[in-house]
Formats: structure tokens, C-alpha cells, sequence
């Protein structure tokens, strides 16, 4: 179980986080009102001292949470990042999955799933831009590399 102050700190952070952008996104877009509604309930029922696992799993909606809102139409994204900066001092941009890109193809390699699925999803978002770039071969020898390393 987690019980320091600084994981209950960063559990509160998340979960506001998060429900700052549902909040936003049923306000804005009424097919996310059921969704958000289910999701701040489950909140709700979080553990006051979750364990490691849990923890993991918030992070990883943080993460998707963030990246639903770079899906937005620009003016809403950038009405959210506004709202973001006023409550947090941060925005969505802070929590930018480049920064992990650029670590791994600096280390070129990748030591973890979460770092996997990262890549993963920038191999995705490059093939739709141009099916020919040196960067998408580089990182799928990345993605390759880690795969092979885990059996």
C-alpha cells in the first residue's frame, strides 16, 4: 500500500487532473457525459491508500485522459490548456509524451511497456503522416529490439 505523502499528493494531482479534463469534456461534448459521470464515481470509490498497482492503472488513465484531449478541435484544446494553467500551473503540453520519444531514441532503447506503448503509438501517429520515414524504421527497430529482449 502507498501511505507516504508524496504518493498521496501525486494520487490527488492525478484524479483532479483528470476530472478537470472530463469535466471539460462532457461541458463541451454531451457523448462524454456518461462516461465522465462513470469515471468520477470510480474515483470516488479510490482507496484512500491504494496499492502499487492501482497507482499504476491511474497513471496510466492520466495518460490516456491527456491523450484524448490532443484529439480535441485546436480552439477546445486550447481553451483546456487555459483551464489547465489557471487550476494547476500546468498544461496539457507539460505532460507531452515527446519528451519520452526523445529519451529513448537518445538512449535508443527502450527499457519499459509504458515506454512501448509510447513509441508504439508515435510509430502510429507518423505512418499516418508520411508511410515513408527514416524515423518510423528506426522506431520499429526499437519496438523490435524490446520485444525480442522480453523472450
Amino acid at each position: 500500500m502507498i501511505s507516504n505523502n508524496k504518493d498521496l499528493n501525486e494520487i490527488d494531482f492525478l484524479k483532479t487532473w483528470s476530472i478537470t479534463i472530463l469535466d471539460f469534456l462532457s461541458e463541451k461534448d454531451n457523448d462524454y457525459k456518461m462516461f465522465a459521470e462513470t469515471t468520477k464515481l470510480t474515483f470516488a470509490k479510490f482507496p484512500a491508500k491504494p496499492n502499487a498497482q492501482m497507482v499504476k492503472g491511474l497513471r496510466e488513465a492520466f495518460r490516456d485522459f491527456n491523450e484524448i484531449a490532443k484529439n480535441l478541435p485546436p480552439s477546445k484544446y486550447q481553451e483546456l490548456n487555459i483551464a489547465l494553467l489557471k487550476k494547476f500551473g500546468k498544461n496539457l503540453e507539460t505532460y507531452s509524451n515527446e519528451e519520452v520519444v526523445f529519451k529513448v531514441i537518445k538512449r535508443d532503447k527502450i527499457i519499459s511497456d509504458l515506454e512501448y506503448r509510447i513509441i508504439e503509438e508515435k510509430v502510429n501517429e507518423l505512418c499516418q503522416i508520411s508511410e515513408n520515414s527514416s524515423n518510423i524504421e528506426s522506431l520499429n527497430n526499437l519496438l523490435l529490439a524490446y520485444c525480442q529482449s522480453k523472450f
